[in-house]
């Protein structure tokens, strides 16, 4: 399916929920949403994060390096028993105090103003699942797709959700590289054979132009479908620090979010 609009600018103020609908059915490329966590609470957030504080994700999977801070639902395909704890360890440092602005409930105004009120955390095996993960990828990442339903057999999460959207809010833009591309093109079968750890080998499965291309801005927002071709370019100068989620409508019409 082609994108009837590829990019589509908005504030958080004006966006609908008519807006996050054109992405999860396709039609709409990518949905940016200016300023949407303000330039002082990023850099208040930004300014107490430090090294140690960033996992990397499984290297033996994950061709390229990539740090992130709390849980990856993903990496836990193999010990799914094991991500329920991690994700209240997570949870627990968040409320602990270590960081100085709470992204998460900024995030859940904001979104739920959009969204008729209508927004709550996902679960697994009944214990709250985590979301809102710090990801850091200057390297970049590989073209690949993300699809729960796909990546996990049956309900992983307690529930049966629509397609997935990736929201990124962007913590630091790079003053170079590090842009979101994205094509219209989603997996099929056939694909596998050029498969490459967690992505695919780009020249084989898009050797086209992306239909959607963005420089990531400090504060937007940046809402896409995963379940389409996608990539982030290497940072070649400053950071590219993410704040992520997925979301998907449940089937009483709620956002549920994970990570």
């Amino acid at each position: 399916m082609t994108f009837v609009e590829k990019i589509r600018d908005t504030s958080v103020d004006e966006a609908k929920a008519d807006d996050i609908s054109d992405v999860v059915h396709g039609s709409l490329g990518a949905l940016r949403m200016e300023d949407f966590f303000s330039h002082a609470d990023c850099r208040s957030f930004v300014s107490a994060l430090s090294p140690t504080m960033f996992e990397q994700y499984d290297p033996d999977y994950y061709q390229t390096e990539a740090f992130r801070i709390g849980p990856s639902l993903t990496e836990h395909r193999s010990s799914i028993e094991e991500y329920p704890p991690a994700a209240e360890k997570a949870w627990q440092t968040w409320h602990d105090g270590a960081f100085p602005v709470d992204l998460h409930s900024i995030f859940r105004s904001k979104v739920q103003r959009i969204w008729n009120g209508r927004l709550r955390g996902a679960s697994c095996r009944g214990k709250p699942a985590f979301w809102g993960m710090i990801r850091r990828m200057a390297a970049g990442t590989l073209v690949h797709w993300d699809d729960i339903r796909e990546e996990f057999p049956g309900y992983v999460l307690d529930e049966a959700l629509s397609d997935q959207i990736s929201v990124n809010v962007f913590l630091e833009g790079p003053a170079e590289g590090g842009e979101l591309l994205v094509w219209s093109r989603a997996r099929h079968s056939s694909d596998e054979a050029a498969r490459i750890s967690y992505g695919y080998d780009r020249a084989r499965v898009v050797p086209e132009p992306p239909d959607v291309t963005l420089l990531p801005r400090t504060g937007d927002a940046v809402m896409f479908s995963p379940l389409k071709y996608h990539l982030v370019e290497p940072v070649t100068k400053g950071d590219r620090l993410v704040f992520s989620v997925f979301m998907a409508i449940a089937e009483d019409g709620d956002l549920v979010v994970w990570a």
